[in-house]
């Protein structure tokens, strides 16, 4: 059986989402889920082992609950065909998204508001509403070339905009306003 290879990156936390995938998968045995990151909070052992409970019942769910060095994150990410990010709520130190970026591989999300800007702003990522909806966006990816293409140049336009050069521009401009503000208002008359 040929399967739609998935994959949620980044640490163990409740916040992922991991439920909404795992009932994807449930649903349609043709999806395979590998979850890939660390437990670095202990107070997410519950996540974990929900997890590994799962995956012992389902063969088309794969745990790998450790750090991934950038060339085994690589790998995943070249060989899943989507990743899915399904998380409850908007995740503010996401340092995965960069990395996922980096291999231009389609993402399906949840309709976060971040994501949401990431969908209609950029094109970076097609959001669900529902598992039923994230099942069938997930598939509708996998089958069309021209979404998947779509995708890998809103994931560029991200990027650029989001890269590490750019945010030191900004900051950069934004120190540089404060900067001329303080002297403005140091030399500005009292009254």
């Amino acid at each position: 059986m040929e399967f739609i290879k998935c994959v949620i990156f980044g640490s163990i936390s409740k916040v992922k989402g991991y439920e909404r995938a795992i009932e994807v998968i449930e649903r349609n045995p043709k999806i395979f889920l590998t979850v890939a990151g660390p437990l670095w909070n202990p107070l997410e052992q519950p996540t974990l082992d929900y997890l590994k409970e799962k995956e012992k019942n389902l063969k088309n769910l794969k745990i790998e609950a450790r750090f991934l060095e950038e060339d085994e994150f690589e790998k995943y990410s070249k060989k899943a065909d989507v990743i899915v990010l399904p998380y409850w709520s908007v995740v503010p130190a996401s340092g995965v998204l960069p990395r996922i970026l980096k291999y231009m591989k389609p993402i399906v999300t949840w309709d976060t508001p971040d994501f949401r800007t990431y969908e209609k702003k950029y094109g970076a990522c097609v959001t669900a509403n529902s598992v039923e909806e994230l099942e069938k966006k997930i598939i509708e990816v996998f089958k069309s070339s021209k979404l998947r293409n779509n995708l890998k140049k809103g994931a560029k336009k991200l990027l650029n905009e989001c890269s590490w050069e750019n945010i030191a521009k900004e900051h950069s401009r934004v120190y540089g306003d404060v900067i001329n503000f303080k002297m403005t208002e140091r030399f500005l008359p009292n009254g």
